[in-house]
């Protein structure tokens, strides 16, 4: 509720259906690794875990490595720069 104050009120549709399939898919992951437990054993679901969170990881890394992202180089040195000649 206090992130939903924070949306635009004609909005608040969209992102209310949106943490539903949010939290139906949460229990559902739940429901199938408990079946993947039962039947094929911890190790396989770690296993299937660890890959689906490092592929999921994957676009965030090239997201925050991306260029659009970075200050501007020229921007940090020439505050490098400034730093230095205020120093005594």
């Amino acid at each position: 509720s206090v992130l939903m104050d924070n949306v635009p009120s004609n909005e608040r549709g969209k992102w209310s259906a949106l943490e539903s399939v949010n939290q139906f898919s949460w229990s559902g992951s739940a429901a199938v690794g408990g079946f993947m437990v039962q039947y094929l054993g911890v190790s396989f679901n770690f296993c299937t875990a660890a890959t689906l969170q490092l592929i999921a990881t994957l676009p965030l890394v090239y997201l925050c490595t991306s260029s659009r992202f970075r200050e501007p180089e020229a921007e940090t040195d020439q505050v490098a720069d400034e730093e230095d000649e205020e120093s005594p």
